[in-house]
């Protein structure tokens, strides 16, 4: 209570909280609006400030969205610090949805238009590796959208400047999106990572399932799609999805491809004839509620997707309060809120390492095989990183 009272303090003069919305395994949730022009949306995160670096290092997520400028990119409005936690606002971008939210509706997608997302997801990218940056954690998940198919990345915890002389010894992501040589145990310089992650993504935007279900499937590499692509989007996977690292195409190549450039006409693309079952303020509304209770959301609205003609896929998901996308975008009783998510002592946001047994890993779910050529995916996916000390991520 104290802590909450302290950040409340260090909030007010700049947002005003309109409601205290829940706490989770690792954090509490709140609305609120920013004095300066109440109409804006943003995000909040505050997380407790690690006596142990002395009390003046800012996060390292932080440091990396400060460090960058992209139109797909989220950015980042403010970081505040106080005597015991750092603030950072983000804001909200289009319905609050994300692109695993958008996927699991079962949208009407064609080809052009999934190209049309997915460069702006590579164009995301390719601007993180020019500024030395690997994302380590890309996935639908981390991705939201606005009504005219806009994307941008968000959640760079899992973010580190990288170095040609220094690779990384830790997995620092989701398992299902992991590439096969840090599943091996293999040192690796994070983009040819950040390319399999974005290929997965793709893979899973166009077909509305994950290309591997386990570990074994994941080092074998084979793609087993439900219906045949074009031969342009089927040579684009290739290439992502090599399982050597050294095989597997840049990013570079990838923003270049025939597939990633082909014309488009995004005017010709209505998101309600894409996704006809949307009605965003049921979708807020239950967000919001789902956020504050950390309830599993298809306890509370069960979906069912339908991967075209080839049988139902049943997927559930469990909401979590993870860092930056917590609350995008959700409105209360008709204002536009931000959200704030504090975590709270000994969450992985205080710069720690997630850990087996954590609470939070506890509640997540493994994708299942509902059915011969088809596959359960949970939301939120097996997420581990070992410990700190063997990667410092810088």
């Amino acid at each position: 209570a104290e802590a909450e009272a302290e950040a409340e303090n260090e909030l007010s003069s700049r947002y005003e909280v309109t409601l205290h919305l829940g706490r989770g395994a690792y954090g509490y949730v709140k609305a609120a609006v920013r004095r300066s022009d109440g109409a804006q949306l943003a995000a909040h995160q505050l997380m407790e400030r690690p006596e142990s670096l002395g009390g003046g290092l800012v996060p390292r997520e932080a440091a990396i969205l400060q460090s960058v400028s992209h139109p797909n990119i989220v950015p980042l409005l403010d970081a505040l610090e106080s005597r015991r936690y750092y603030e950072l606002v983000m804001p909200r971008h289009g319905l609050g949805m994300d692109l695993f939210e958008f996927i699991d509706r079962n949208p009407s997608l064609d080809e052009p238009l999934a190209s049309y997302m997915f460069r702006q997801m590579a164009s995301a990218v390719a601007y993180l590796h020019s500024r030395g940056i690997a994302h380590r954690d890309l996935k639908d998940e981390n991705v939201i959208l606005d009504e005219r198919f806009c994307l941008m990345l968000i959640d760079f915890g899992a973010a580190a400047f990288v170095s040609p002389d220094r690779p990384f010894s830790v997995f620092c992501g989701t398992m299902e999106y992991c590439a096969p040589e840090i599943l091996q145990g293999h040192p690796y310089f994070g983009p040819e990572a950040d390319v399999w992650s974005l290929g997965v993504t793709l893979y899973t935007l166009v077909f509305g399932e994950n290309p591997f279900f386990d570990v074994d499937e994941t080092l074998a590499g084979v793609l087993k799609p439900q219906w045949k692509p074009s031969p342009q989007l089927s040579r684009l996977l290739r290439v992502m999805l090599q399982v050597d690292p050294k095989l597997r195409a840049g990013i570079c190549e990838v923003e270049r491809h025939p597939w990633t450039t082909q014309p488009v006409n995004i005017d010709c693309y209505n998101f309600e004839d894409v996704l006809p079952n949307c009605h965003s303020r049921h979708f807020m509304d239950a967000g919001a509620a789902a956020l504050a209770t950390a309830a599993p959301l298809a306890a509370q609205h069960p979906i069912h997707h339908q991967q075209h003609q080839h049988g139902v896929n049943q997927r559930t998901r469990t909401v979590q309060l993870s860092r930056s996308r917590i609350g995008f975008g959700f409105t209360i009783n008709g204002q536009s809120p931000c959200m704030l998510s504090c975590i709270v002592p000994g969450s992985p946001a205080d710069l720690a390492a997630l850990r087996p047994g954590d609470a939070l890993l506890a509640r997540r779910q493994r994708r299942l095989r509902a059915r011969p050529g088809s596959r359960r995916r949970g939301r939120c996916h097996r997420q581990v990183r070992w410990p700190a000390h063997a990667d410092s991520g810088t």
